[in-house]
């Protein structure tokens, strides 16, 4: 049985040592726009987003930079993008 990406996160931050100071997370990007859709697809996909269109790559990266120079934020996933995840 697969472990969900929240329990394995949390797990691997306590079975790698917080006190080592190894910390682990996950970002989780929704639609991002890369040629994995069609670019006749991203103004469909935008609208599932609050903001109105899909993630650029840079979005992702962002994020991604952001929870590595956050030293205290610690087993956590930092969902990028907003779509359905909105307000939750």
């Amino acid at each position: 049985m697969p472990i969900p990406i929240n329990t394995r996160c949390c797990h691997e931050v306590i079975g790698f040592g917080v006190r080592e100071g190894i910390s682990v997370n996950a970002v989780a990007p929704e639609h991002i726009k890369t040629p994995m859709h069609a670019p006749e697809a991203y103004e469909a996909l935008g609208g599932f987003n609050p903001i109105g269109r899909i993630d650029e790559t840079r979005d992702t990266a962002d994020a991604i930079l952001f929870v590595d120079t956050a030293p205290f934020i610690i087993g956590k996933i930092l969902h990028v993008g907003g779509r359905q995840r909105a307000g939750h």
